[in-house]
């Protein structure tokens, strides 16, 4: 992934940005002006604010700030933002359509698991898009040799490692990379460095030795086991619910208006049959209202909006989500047989409620029954999957949605796109690929140190 990210990518801006060992155009009119890539650089900046930490940290400006891009960055840029900030952005479609062939490729590559058919066509996409390649930037010009850098060939050779070593996401080297990068400062000589680096290998035995003969790990903080709820978090023993976790702040006397009553009943109604009005005399009066949930076996921490807007602090927003529910795809043929199919929806969590649904006949439980509820706001995406294609939204609907919280799979971000006429983008990495944010496991209870890129 090093070829894709630290090398390939930093070329392809390079050369949109006209700064590229020197080339121009040539025959050709893929570069940017300064005008756009301020732009870009304002839009990249400015989803910091928008996309959940959990994704990542910040990403930086990518017009002022591209000389600090990591190897994370350049993923997370490449594979999620670039394909929205860049489109339309070209001269001629076809720059773009050439860039999101090797998107395509970098999720690929990125996968869990391949089979046969998946490495064949990876690697025919791979010799289609260095043809290309070849033919917009190098041009077949000997003075535009330089535009064929060694690391343009090594894509070709990504599916033959694959076959021999697994997916890149089990045999990368990025914590090897992070240990060499922790090494740098202690160069302080140029005239010795390797003395330098020998010194500071010394120093970490020594420090390693330390801790392991003075038990200094059990005087550590260590962090939660993360399935485990904390003092600010409540699960509940209802099988739906054994991966949600609430957490504070929490309501305990909230009362729904009767719109949010309504819409609870319908849903109900939907689930158990009966009527509105038999389920909004069965429906308790007061319901606990929590503002957060976060989602087991490494999931995310959603933030309901009312939670951001109650804060003081300023949090990345997460409090959008990606939800699925069972639609009627002939819905608008009243006489035609119902054909429900499972369909991803985008919206905002705006809280959570807790409902005691007592015994009754209709429900046919004998118990009082627990569910929750998470009260979303939607956003009319058209139906589109954002791990599947670009998804876009102009804003908020107002119409509330009334959905089990165990139908919301994952937190999603977004990221505004354009000037004039401005629109919103989702960005949802809950695709089948590996994701592309490196994490330090190693104070977590029992687990020794993981990374996912």
């Amino acid at each position: 992934m090093h070829l894709c990210l630290e090398n390939h990518s930093k070329n392809l801006v390079a050369l949109w940005q006209g700064k590229y060992k020197g080339l121009d155009e040539g025959k050709e009119s893929y570069q940017l002006s300064e005008a756009l890539w301020e732009r870009i650089g304002q839009e990249t900046a400015q989803a910091g604010d928008t996309v959940p930490s959990s994704f990542r940290h910040r990403t930086p400006n990518i017009w002022t700030e591209k000389h600090i891009f990591t190897a994370e960055d350049w993923a997370f840029w490449m594979i999620h933002i670039a394909p929205y900030v860049l489109r339309n952005r070209f001269n001629r479609p076809k720059y773009y359509k050439h860039f999101m062939k090797f998107n395509s490729i970098l999720k690929h590559t990125i996968q869990y698991s391949f089979t046969e058919k998946d490495l064949d066509e990876l690697e025919q996409d791979i010799i289609d898009y260095v043809k290309e390649y070849e033919i917009i930037y190098y041009q077949f010009l000997a003075q535009r040799l330089s535009a064929c850098p060694l690391t343009v060939h090594a894509l070709l050779h990504i599916p033959y490692d694959i076959r021999n070593n697994g997916p890149p996401c089990n045999n990368w080297t990025f914590i090897m990379e992070r240990w060499c990068g922790s090494l740098l400062p202690a160069i302080k000589s140029r005239k010795q460095p390797f003395t330098c680096l020998a010194l500071r290998q010394y120093q970490a035995a020594q420090l390693f030795e330390v801790v392991n003969r003075y038990n200094v790990t059990q005087l550590m903080p260590l962090r939660h086991d993360m399935n485990v709820p904390s003092r600010h978090e409540k699960r509940f023993s209802k099988s739906a619910y054994l991966i949600s976790f609430l957490r504070n702040p929490i309501k305990h006397n909230h009362t729904p208006d009767m719109t949010i009553r309504k819409k609870i009943a319908k849903h109900l109604t939907t689930s158990f049959s009966g009527s509105i009005r038999a389920w909004l005399d069965i429906l308790p009066q007061i319901m606990e209202r929590w503002a957060k949930v976060r989602i087991g076996n490494g999931g995310d921490l959603i933030r309901g909006a009312i939670a951001q807007m109650s804060s003081r602090q300023s949090f990345h927003d997460a409090s959008f989500v990606c939800y699925e529910l069972f639609a009627d795809a002939n819905a608008h043929r009243p006489q035609a047989k119902e054909d429900f199919v499972r369909t991803v929806y985008y919206g905002r969590l705006e809280y959570i409620l807790h409902c005691t649904i007592p015994s009754n006949i209709i429900s046919k439980n004998t118990e009082p029954e627990t569910i929750l509820f998470g009260i979303i706001t939607t956003c009319d995406t058209q139906g589109h999957n954002a791990t599947l294609e670009l998804t876009y939204f102009r804003s908020l609907t107002s119409y509330i949605e009334i959905v089990d919280l165990a139908a919301i799979c994952t937190v999603v971000g977004r990221i505004q796109i354009g000037t004039t006429n401005p629109q919103w983008v989702i960005v949802d990495r809950s695709g089948s690929w590996a994701c592309t944010a490196f994490t330090d496991d190693s104070l977590t209870v029992d687990a020794p140190q993981q990374e996912e890129l």
